[in-house]
């Protein structure tokens, strides 16, 4: 909005990311939860609230609102909703309103622990009392977003179920239906490492015809190309797994241990 002169940047009272507004919307209520706040890249996590410095130098306007924790109480049911349904003026108690951190919040783990969150993306870290912002988190594009707790997530953005997904659509598209179970069973039947993907190269990061980017990648790379169903999901799990791998490693080092 800033870089496109958006006269409602100027106009606006307050910036509410989604899950706020959608407070908003029941409650009446302005603020913005501690989790989402801090994926904005304007939190300031060693000071504890926005990065007035970082916003000013940006040029943009004082529309941030307090940060509230998680868990916090903001406010209760507008009278026109509870009217309207037949409820009571119940409270709203905000939650982890960034999906990885209430996903992280509900890992039954204990004490030092790597998760990863594991969908179209994998997000894989760990739980710390402070953000890392050295520069070994920033050689291994590691970020800091909050914890439900309080605390933060050194956390990596990998690739994840997205080449298989897009596998299997063009699979599907071709009348090749297989099930997800039936796609990990053919993945079984084959050789193991015969090819190894960089899941996260630029190529694989748009849709369509994903099958054919992965032989172009084999090429490119000089590896044999995947034939079968089984060989394109097997090299699209170990090179997932490696990547993981890789994370933890980084995580080791930053941490010691």
């Amino acid at each position: 909005r800033k870089q496109e002169e958006d006269g409602a940047l100027n106009a606006a009272k307050a910036l509410l990311f989604m899950p706020d507004l959608l407070g908003y919307f029941l409650t009446g209520e302005i603020a913005t939860e501690f989790t989402i706040a801090t994926t904005s890249m304007l939190y300031d996590g060693k000071g504890g609230d926005w990065s007035r410095e970082t916003i000013k130098e940006l040029g943009l306007p004082d529309i941030f609102t307090a940060v509230q924790k998680s868990g916090e109480r903001r406010g209760t049911l507008l009278p026109s909703i509870c009217d309207e349904l037949g409820i009571n003026a119940a409270t709203l108690c905000t939650v982890g309103e960034h999906d990885t951190a209430s996903a992280v919040a509900a890992i039954p783990g204990e004490g030092d622990f790597a998760f990863c969150s594991s969908g179209t993306w994998s997000l894989f870290g760990v739980e710390n009392d402070l953000p890392r912002m050295d520069e070994a988190a920033y050689d291994g594009g590691f970020s800091s977003e909050g914890t439900v707790q309080g605390g933060f997530r050194t956390l990596k953005s990998i690739m994840g179920m997205w080449l298989i997904q897009e596998c299997r659509r063009e699979w599907n598209k071709e009348g090749r239906n297989y099930s997800w179970d039936a796609i990990v069973a053919e993945a079984q039947k084959v050789r193991p490492f015969r090819t190894v993907l960089d899941v996260d190269h630029p190529t694989f990061y748009t849709a369509g015809n994903m099958p054919e980017k992965i032989r172009e990648y084999c090429r490119m790379t000089g590896q044999k190309e995947p034939v079968s169903v089984g060989q394109f999901a097997r090299c699209i799990y170990e090179s997932l797994a490696l990547k993981y791998c890789y994370a933890v490693e980084k995580l080791e080092e930053m941490k010691g241990r």
